[in-house]
């Protein structure tokens, strides 16, 4: 009877280890989409500014999220390490990189020497 007793125990934990299999299988195809979803940001402007008295270095990227169209986007900023989305626009097509351009502009205008990058993804 122990023995009948042990098997039912196993079968029930069976059930458990298979319905975790079950979720983990789901959780990665859904990380797996996530990954995706983020790899198809396209960076297609982005800035390195440096300051000419100082070693900081800020930059200004364009992020397009849905390439080759160029809404909806976001003008994301970063300095000292914190990364600030500054301007976001979905339906609007230019007005991320009108606002880019504009705060490129006061950039250099503050003292900081402002260079186009290539086109590249954001580091994730």
């Amino acid at each position: 009877m122990i023995l009948k007793g042990h098997d039912m125990q196993g079968r029930y934990m069976q059930g458990y280890r298979q319905a975790g299999h079950r979720i983990l299988r789901s959780l990665s195809a859904a990380t797996l989409l996530g990954a995706a979803a983020l790899s198809a940001q396209v960076s297609a402007e982005n800035w390195l500014c440096s300051h000419t008295n100082t070693n900081d270095q800020r930059t200004i990227n364009i992020i397009y999220h849905n390439p080759p169209s160029h809404v909806p986007c976001e003008v994301v900023y970063t300095k000292a390490g914190t990364t600030t989305t500054l301007w976001r626009a979905n339906n609007q097509s230019g007005y991320c990189e009108n606002k880019a351009a504009a705060f490129v502009a006061k950039q250099k205008g503050w003292g900081w020497q402002c260079q186009e990058r290539s086109s590249t993804p954001p580091a994730q």
